[in-house]
């Protein structure tokens, strides 16, 4: 008996309450619906989306989520081979990178001609104006002079004009160490007098994926001298190297 009573004694003064706040000019109904918002706040029901603004707010890593329409980086494309390179130049020289000036020109010590196809003179050292902007990438731009390090060995494409007058005409490769002999043999096949230049032609075009569900690899063997450059082109369009389409080459 004393629990019902008290049961009635609290539902009485929920009704003088809201009483009260009637007389006060609060309504009822609003005070329900702003406790259903807080309790949709406090506890979302299962299944509801949430708005994208709101899901960024409370990600773990916003950089990853806004990484899903980033801005496209242009690689460099296909450079010339060294045996390219090679056979169109008139003059090509091993020679070591002793010192440079503001103005893009190097001084290199002549170490060995592979190269001299209307015998210019060539002394033990030479200076070479090399480009001084060349595009690395797309959307940044380096100085050539930047790339050439002195006390290193060098392979210069080199046109002339004159007795001391060379122009660049490929970019120069650097000789590394542990390929000093593999270098040496394509410079000298490609600098031989009488070679011929063969056709180039495409031995071998296939898909090579594994798997259906994987991304899609395409194989494609050449075979030619000089050796021939590839262009991948898609509905007439070439495409280009970016982060969402790899092409690699290899010799």
């Amino acid at each position: 008996m004393c629990r019902f009573s008290y049961e009635r004694c609290v539902c009485f003064v929920f009704l003088v309450i809201l009483s009260v706040l009637s007389c006060a000019g609060v309504r009822v109904d609003d005070l329900v619906a702003m406790a259903e918002i807080d309790k949709q706040r406090t506890s979302p029901a299962e299944g509801a989306q949430l708005a994208p603004h709101h899901r960024l707010r409370h990600h773990r890593h916003p950089r990853r989520a806004l990484a899903a329409t980033p801005a496209p980086r242009w690689l460099p494309q296909q450079e010339d081979d060294i045996s390219v390179r090679a056979y169109r130049s008139q003059v090509v020289l091993l020679a070591y990178a002793e010192g440079s000036s503001h103005s893009c020109q190097f001084v290199f010590r002549v170490l060995k001609v592979y190269k001299n196809a209307n015998s210019f003179p060539i002394v033990d050292r030479i200076m070479v104006r090399l480009d001084c902007e060349e595009a690395v990438r797309e959307y940044r731009r380096k100085l050539v002079r930047n790339k050439i390090h002195l006390r290193r060995k060098y392979v210069l494409f080199l046109n002339a004009s004159g007795s001391s007058n060379f122009q660049q005409a490929g970019i120069p490769k650097l000789v590394r160490a542990n390929k000093e002999a593999k270098t040496d043999r394509i410079i000298r096949h490609a600098c031989m007098p009488k070679l011929v230049p063969t056709t180039p032609k495409i031995v071998e075009l296939k898909e090579i994926s594994r798997r259906q569900a994987d991304r899609r690899k395409l194989l494609c063997k050449v075979k030619g001298f000089p050796v021939p450059k590839i262009v991948w082109r898609r509905k007439g369009q070439t495409l280009s190297q970016n982060r969402y389409l790899r092409i690699q080459y290899r010799r």
